[in-house]
């Protein structure tokens, strides 16, 4: 007869290592998992009429997703048209798996693969499609991210990726941050942006 314990040594009943009762992770819990990144951006880069619009993502941006990769680090990514779309369009041009697409809505708006993780966000009674409806996501989304990844406009555009942004940097996260030009394929890193949300970049 043999008895087997597949726990954790020194684990004793009730001690929580790798989660605080809050449900997010100790410094101990993060050193045990796969690091998350939450990608954002625009939904105007989606739009043909659109200033932003774009067929694809940005190759800056796809070579920061590809070292995410590289690193079989979880990505986690939206489902509205023009940013999230794409990104999950490249994903899955990748074939990759560790992905994670969250959702206000009973189901995604927009899934490239139906393989993906999917993540259902309590809205708390905002009605759907309201800034408020929204946003409900992205701050899960925060929370679950260890970083980010945010596409912004130039001018002012991208509002809820800037706060997706401010939000990331008041948790202590490190985020990185492109800006796009209006009617131009260049997809720049500006720097002023950071000294807009309070100089807190990390890089």
């Amino acid at each position: 007869m043999f008895l087997m314990h597949h726990g954790v040594l020194g684990q004793k009943w009730g001690v929580r290592r790798y989660q605080n009762p809050d449900g997010t992770r100790t410094s101990t819990g993060k050193q045990h998992r796969k690091k998350s990144v939450f990608i954002s951006g625009s939904v105007k880069t989606g739009f043909e009429d659109s200033g932003y619009y774009r067929k694809e993502l940005p190759d800056k941006v796809k070579s920061d997703i590809d070292k995410h990769i590289s690193k079989n680090h979880n990505i986690i990514v939206g489902e509205a048209p023009g940013i999230d779309s794409q990104v999950q369009d490249y994903l899955k041009t990748k074939d990759y798996k560790n992905v994670s697409v969250y959702t206000s809505y009973d189901s995604p708006r927009y899934l490239a693969d139906r393989k993906w993780k999917v993540v259902n966000v309590d809205s708390k009674g905002y009605s759907p499609g309201t800034k408020e409806f929204l946003r409900e996501k992205d701050v899960v989304m925060t929370r679950d991210a260890d970083e980010g990844l945010s596409v912004i406009l130039e001018n002012g555009g991208a509002g809820a990726t800037r706060n997706n942004v401010r939000r990331l940097l008041d948790h202590n996260k490190k985020v990185k941050v492109y800006m796009l030009k209006s009617d131009s394929s260049a997809d720049d890193w500006v720097s002023d942006v950071l000294k807009e949300i309070g100089n807190k970049y990390i890089d």
